[in-house]
């Protein structure tokens, strides 16, 4: 293998080819020119060209030729299988030179590219001049991308990590695949950090084989020695160059014996100006494409017709943990997990429990408050509390009682994950009008209507009596009646008016022109009143839809009605300011540009200022201090923001609290994908402004490994009911407000559903009228009664007993019009008809009386 110029190279080959022995094979170079030149005096010759680097994948070989590292295409595949097992939703390719990016090629097909699209989740950057690359990767911490693939020569892997870590880009959040495979020799201890750092290699070092074969190696090198002394080699510091050029010696030694047992091989001297070819090279290279070496370093060996390995398993290394997570087998192309999932999260776990950090919250509800003195006794310092404690699981999480200033560290505690929400005043409900289907019309105009019911009535009538038309034949097969009919007296005008205007219509119709012509006016009047009425009750129903609601930012973006704001200079407003989603920047616009301004200084300001009255005021602010507010505040509630998905792709989302790692340049790590959850602690401290502690880090992003361990501790303490049981002693029992009684009947969703005391003027009407009616109904029948005692000389109570017989009869449809009656009724009528008789002089003669009383006094 000669690494010279390519004229030095060409003179050095042509010099040993023309020497007595001649040679067997010829092994390649890195530099692509010079192998190329050799390729091609191989060729030429038919001497077996072996090569053991990378090659782009349109080189064309010719039959002598060789490959021992993976064909180009596979390799990428590959690759790409390996990311597509890391669940990245959006990464980083940085690569160094242009064979690098052919290598990236598969993994840039994991999504399609659209050139109009801002939602590509795969960015491409070129490391460009070095050595300092501090400036693209200060451009990659803006973009807040956490996932990064680094492919560039193994020399500079540990330089260009340094200088991520320089700009805080090699924290416990990032994760970097690195695509040399002789990444993992590199010593990273001196980066002194806790990112997920994956790398590849062809070769499993743990294995026996390939751990005698470098036993062998120290062996050899003792033996030949001068010095006589050994030298260790370590499995995990092998290159990959080493590993297959001793699987390529090991090929073409066994080749050549396999065909020494049948053939003779020879080698001749060829001269580079001549015309005479190797006499055996094409024979032995064509052999070594079809054996199968049984005892190589990089696993199985399988050559295609062209020379070219397609055979080989790319193993993923976890470099912290120095373990094999995971194969990919290109035999089938198939990737398989080496450790299961409870081993994935042990590692997380250890990986968790490398690093402190300080973490700084504030004074104010529901975080931090100050505990007031009890049983009148003054605390010698302002302690404080927090309101939600967490995980006392110490194979999670540990802390230490490393805390500035005075303090006393009670216990673990949790917070919720957090995110933007609404808050806003709930609706005022008015009071309830049972006769509100009334509120259509006002008063005057249901007085008028009233009023002009009556009038009409009275006027039907009397037109109705003048019209010639109105008079009909009561007897229709008499065609020369001696007298004509009226049907409209006042009963039946008052009834064909009231029947017009309740849209019921009515079974008797004039027959005259005027008459006519006056109902017909009527029913236009009708027509317009009953329809206006229609639509006013529907506007009066549907008057709550009308109003502005908030169901989401972008309902409230999308009205101006209702103001909203943030606290001035806080996480929300930074988050509406840096969005680049369109809802976002709308509502942001509007924020800036409403007057009076719609920033608070504090969540308390905005609080009070969504409580008044006529405020028309809704606050954003963390959903966590949300929920604390209404808790007590029964007036105010809340809708959540959606914050997931395709949003933070685009943008970050800063926490409030201040996450300090224990470095020499504190850092502040801006969340991204969903919030970080933050382990805080329950603690007391004299200081009055900020408070400081140190306890092993509880935070995960969407794609975090230790997500999974996490959440099962969480799961594990809601299943328990612990979570609930500190919720309730901290938002409820130790507070002095009264929470809110949630009891009582929820809203309806859309706010539109009636309910009866909204119409419970309509059902009380309709009891009146049934009631008058039946009053009605029991004075005819009574007043029928005494008709009916006078006609057929009964008493009163005998014929009410007769008719109440008859009317409780419900399976008679016939009634006669006179009733039958007994003999023993009719002594007795003879009787009442003497005192009815008496008692008919007795009423003539006291209206004579009367009369003449009345003659007197005129």
């Amino acid at each position: 293998m000669y690494r010279k110029s390519v004229p030095a190279t060409c003179s050095k080959i042509c010099d040993v080819l023309n020497t007595d022995n001649g040679v067997a094979a010829i092994f390649g170079v890195e530099s692509p020119m010079t192998s190329a030149v050799l390729q091609s005096i191989c060729t030429n010759f038919d001497i077996p060209y072996i090569i053991t680097s990378w090659r782009p994948p349109s080189t064309k070989q010719s039959g002598t030729v060789l490959n021992l590292f993976p064909e180009a295409e596979l390799f990428a595949q590959g690759l790409a299988a390996v990311v597509e097992s890391l669940h990245w939703k959006s990464f980083v390719i940085i690569y160094e030179t242009e064979e690098g990016l052919i290598r990236m090629q598969e993994i840039l097909k994991i999504q399609n590219f659209r050139e109009d699209s801002k939602h590509n989740n795969i960015i491409v950057k070129q490391l460009g001049d070095g050595p300092d690359h501090r400036s693209l990767l200060k451009e990659i911490k803006n973009l807040t991308e956490n996932n990064i693939i680094l492919d560039c020569s193994t020399e500079n892997i540990i330089p260009i990590l340094k200088q991520a870590k320089d700009v805080n880009l090699l924290n416990l959040h990032n994760n970097y695949f690195l695509t040399s495979l002789d990444a993992h020799i590199l010593d990273y201890s001196e980066l002194d950090t806790t990112a997920n750092i994956t790398t590849i290699r062809l070769f499993d070092h743990k294995n026996e084989n390939f751990k005698n074969t470098v036993r062998m190696w120290e062996l050899n090198i003792y033996e030949y020695d001068n010095t006589n002394r050994g030298i260790s080699l370590k499995t995990d510091q092998i290159k990959t160059e080493t590993v297959l050029f001793h699987d390529a010696l090991l090929l073409l030694t066994d080749s050549i014996n396999d065909l020494l047992s049948t053939h003779s091989i020879r080698t001749n001297s060829i001269n580079c100006f001549g015309s005479e070819k190797s006499k055996n090279g094409y024979s032995v290279a064509s052999y070594m494409k079809t054996r199968q070496p049984s005892l190589t370093l990089s696993g199985p060996v399988e050559f295609d017709e062209t020379g070219n390995r397609i055979d080989f398993n790319i193993h993923v290394v976890d470099i912290l943990d120095e373990q094999v997570i995971a194969t990919w087998y290109a035999s089938n192309g198939t990737l398989n997990l080496t450790r299961n999932s409870n081993e994935t999260d042990n590692a997380a776990v250890a990986n968790l429990q490398k690093i402190l950090v300080i973490v700084s919250s504030r004074i104010g509800e529901p975080y931090l408050k100050y505990r007031q003195a009890e049983d009148g006794k003054e605390l010698a310092y302002k302690p404080l509390y927090v309101h939600y404690i967490l995980v006392k699981d110490k194979s999670i999480i540990t802390y230490s009682k490393k805390v500035k200033g005075k303090s006393n560290l009670f216990d673990n505690i949790i917070g919720t994950v957090l995110g933007i929400s609404i808050l806003y005043r709930k609706e005022v409900k008015e009071d309830i009008n049972m006769f509100a289907f009334l509120d259509p019309f006002s008063i005057s105009v249901w007085i008028y209507t009233a009023t002009l019911y009556l009038i009409i009535s009275v006027v039907l009538y009397f037109i109705s009596r003048m019209t010639p038309g109105d008079w009909e034949n009561p007897h229709p097969c008499d065609e020369n009646p001696e007298e004509l009919e009226n049907i409209w007296d006042i009963k039946n005008c008052l009834w064909l008016t009231l029947g017009s205007i309740m849209t019921q219509g009515c079974d008797i119709l004039p027959k005259g022109i005027s008459s006519r012509m006056a109902v017909s006016m009527w029913w236009f009047f009708s027509l317009i009143m009953t329809s206006s009425y229609t639509a006013n009750l529907a506007a009066f129903l549907t008057k709550d839809r009308m109003e502005p609601t908030i169901d989401g930012a972008e309902a409230l973006s999308k009205q101006t009605k209702i103001k909203y704001g943030a606290v001035e200079g806080g996480s929300t407003q930074a988050f509406f300011r840096d969005s680049n989603f369109s809802t976002f920047a709308r509502m942001w616009i509007n924020m800036q540009t409403s007057r009076p301004t719609v920033f608070e200084k504090s969540n308390t300001d905005g609080v009070k200022r969504v409580q008044a009255p006529k405020g028309n005021y809704a606050f954003l602010m963390e959903s966590t201090q949300i929920e604390y507010e209404i808790e007590t505040k029964c007036d105010l509630k809340q809708t959540k923001v959606e914050l997931l998905g395709y949003l933070y792709q685009e943008t970050e989302y800063p926490c409030p609290v201040q996450i300090d790692m224990l470095s020499k340049t504190p850092e502040k790590l801006y969340l991204r994908e969903v919030p970080y959850q933050i382990s805080t602690v329950h603690f007391s401290h004299r200081f009055c402004h900020e408070v400081t502690i140190v306890f092993r880090l509880h935070a995960f992003v969407l794609d975090s490994p230790y997500r999974s361990a996490i959440n099962k501790a969480i799961l594990k303490l809601q299943e328990s009911g612990k979570l609930s049981e500190l919720k309730t002693k901290w938002w409820k029992e130790k507070r002095d407000e009264k929470s809110c009684d949630n009891s009582e009947a929820k809203e309806s969703s859309d706010g539109s559903d009636l309910a009866l005391a909204n119409v419970g003027g309509v059902f009380f009407v309709l009891g009146i009228g049934i009631a008058i009616a039946f009053i009605l109904a029991i004075s005819e029948f009574l007043w029928n009664v005494r008709s009916v005692s006078v006609e057929e000389h009964l008493t009163y109570w005998e014929a009410l007993k007769m008719e109440l017989k008859f009317a409780c009869n419900v399976w008679i449809t016939k009634k006669r019009t006179k009733p039958l009656v007994s003999e023993s009724s009719s002594a007795g009528s003879q009787k009442s008809d003497k005192t009815d008789n008496k008692s008919m002089v007795h009423s003539i003669l006291q209206s004579a009386g009367s009369f003449m009383n009345l003659n007197n006094s005129n």
